[in-house]
């Protein structure tokens, strides 16, 4: 597969605004991969630095193809596969327990420290390379690799401190929540009560198709208390970062419930004997997800396409980058994913 010398890529000038300019394609060294990124989905992060600007060329949630291969390396040219963000080692404790997303000794993470899958081209290690069938489409391995994962690691960290899960709240209704009530659905059951909170009205409905039930205020999540959570919800996650969702998510557990926290807030004011100690809440962090995680949901999408493919409701081409930070920005969507990053 032959590349070219050089590429075109995105700069994030920062107030919503992108540039491109010219650099060379990067050459891999020794047990490196060089992958062709075919489509990338935006996430939170890369909102960010559309909002502020960076020197880094964000993208974290990629699929692409191996258009070369460095020294020390298996991995054929040619090969389909999703680029897993983080740069573990693979050695120490977490790692040594599944725990990549936590790597003691990562150094980077494609699309913060280093530059990211809006690129046409970037490197890889081979060992954060995970290999995928040609039949499985770009676009939707892309969101494998970000929303639904993530979600999937989130019910993970629940069901590690509660086994008896029987209802659930979402703050939010956004790609994230979306993705969360769809694994809750897949691997708690259909009829497992889910409720989303939401401002957006177009996202609650979206919430809705997804099988949730659905209030546009706090007030309203107290109404839900009557629809299969009369104890409270089991679990709550929250994925707007925002404060005061949070500490209503814990006003409405019932007991033994925790809150999983999907994004961050600078400050969250708690009273811990009212909110953890008499009823025992948990409040727990839920940071991406595994490489492991990752793995056994592409076996979840071979049964449960239909489901995990819905949650992407915007495709733009690479030349249309801006045009789909915007729709990203605007609170109205699902996953927003661009395909085919050249742009020569």
């Amino acid at each position: 597969m032959s590349t070219p010398s050089t590429m075109t890529v995105p700069r994030f000038e920062g107030e919503r605004r992108i540039t491109f300019q010219n650099k060379p394609v990067p050459q891999p060294g020794a047990g490196q991969l060089l992958i062709h990124i075919q489509a990338c989905a935006i996430c939170d992060d890369d909102l960010k630095l559309f909002n502020n600007g960076s020197e880094i060329t964000p993208g974290q949630q990629a699929a692409g193809i191996v258009a070369a291969a460095g020294p020390v390396t298996v991995t054929r040219v040619g090969t389909h596969g999703i680029l897993y963000p983080v740069d573990y080692c693979g050695e120490c404790r977490s790692c040594m327990v599944g725990a990549t997303n936590l790597c003691l000794s990562k150094h980077e993470v494609m699309g913060s420290s280093t530059d990211g899958s809006f690129c046409p081209y970037v490197l890889i290690k081979e060992s954060s390379f995970l290999p995928i069938e040609e039949n499985l489409p770009f676009d939707e391995a892309s969101i494998l690799n970000g929303i639904i994962s993530a979600g999937g690691h989130a019910l993970n960290q629940a069901r590690m401190v509660r086994d008896d899960i029987e209802s659930v709240l979402i703050a939010g209704a956004g790609p994230l929540a979306l993705a969360a009530i769809s694994m809750v659905k897949i691997l708690l059951g259909d009829s497992l009560p889910v409720v989303a909170i939401d401002p957006s009205l177009q996202r609650l409905h979206m919430a809705v198709t997804f099988g949730a039930m659905a209030f546009s205020s706090i007030p309203g999540m107290r109404l839900a208390l009557g629809d299969g959570l009369e104890d409270g919800a089991d679990i709550a996650f929250d994925t707007t970062g925002n404060g005061e969702l949070q500490k209503a998510c814990l006003k409405v557990l019932g007991k033994r419930g925790a809150l999983i926290c999907m994004n961050g807030v600078d400050d969250l004011v708690i009273n811990t004997d009212r909110d953890l100690i008499s009823p025992e809440h948990m409040v727990i962090g839920s940071n991406g997800f595994r490489l492991n995680e990752l793995k056994s949901n592409i076996e979840i999408y071979q049964d449960k396409r239909e489901t995990i493919v819905r949650t992407i409701t915007h495709r733009f081409p690479a030349e249309m980058l801006t045009e789909a930070f915007e729709a990203y920005r605007s609170g109205e969507t699902g996953a927003v994913v661009i395909s085919n990053m050249d742009r020569n």
